[in-house]
């Protein structure tokens, strides 16, 4: 009988084949389940790079909101906007007092009135003052009838006075609608003279003074 000297060394005994087979396949099961997780690390990680988010401030992020609850304003309903501005309102005009203000009241009648003839107002005068005699030159006399207002009143037939001696030339005798009428004057020999005006029977208060040399 023929002894193996290495039978002492290489002893197999049964089922020791299956029991190494189960050690292999609980270590490849071990190996897939770490590879999962790296994974899902690995996804989770490029998720919040892409949100401009480490892993650990979203860590962080997550225990501030648990241990710092957001507090909640409370907001007045619009009903209560309306009555609050309704109240406001009628506080503002509840306090408006009321000024009254003296007026003077002007019991003086006014002594002429629009288109009425007021004498004091109206006036005359003369370009140039002076001039040449032989009737080479004339005078310009130009009579303005205003009313009590100094607006022009028109219509009114003017004749000048202390032109006996001169040459008169009637250009307007009537009163536009500015008061104005127009004459021209001159004369055949030299001297000074006062001309006026009239409207009807009533002289003017003022003459102009012209020369002819």
């Amino acid at each position: 009988m023929q002894i193996d000297p290495f039978a002492q060394n290489n002893i197999v005994t049964p089922g020791s084949t299956n029991v190494n087979k189960k050690k292999r396949g609980g270590s490849v099961v071990s190996t897939i389940l770490i590879v999962i997780v790296l994974l899902l690390f690995l996804g989770l990680s490029i998720y919040l790079l892409g949100t401009k988010t480490s892993f650990f401030n979203f860590a962080s992020e997550l225990g501030e909101a648990s241990t710092n609850p957001v507090a909640i304003i409370p907001t007045a309903s619009p009903r209560e906007t309306v009555d609050t501005a309704t109240s406001s309102a009628t506080t503002i005009d509840t306090e408006t007092t009321a000024t009254t203000i003296p007026v003077a009241v002007s019991t003086t009648k006014p002594t002429s009135t629009p288109s009425s003839v007021s004498i004091e107002n109206s006036y005359v005068f003369a370009s140039p003052l002076s001039a040449a005699t032989g009737n080479v030159e004339k005078i310009r006399i130009t009579v303005y009838i205003l009313d009590g207002t100094g607006s022009g009143v028109s219509g009114k037939t003017v004749e000048l006075t202390g032109v006996d001696d001169l040459a008169v030339y009637s250009i307007q005798e009537t009163t536009d609608t500015t008061g104005r009428a127009i004459f021209d004057v001159a004369a055949g020999t030299s001297g000074s003279y006062e001309i006026g005006a009239v409207i009807g029977d009533t002289s003017f208060m003022q003459k102009v003074t012209v020369v002819f040399e």
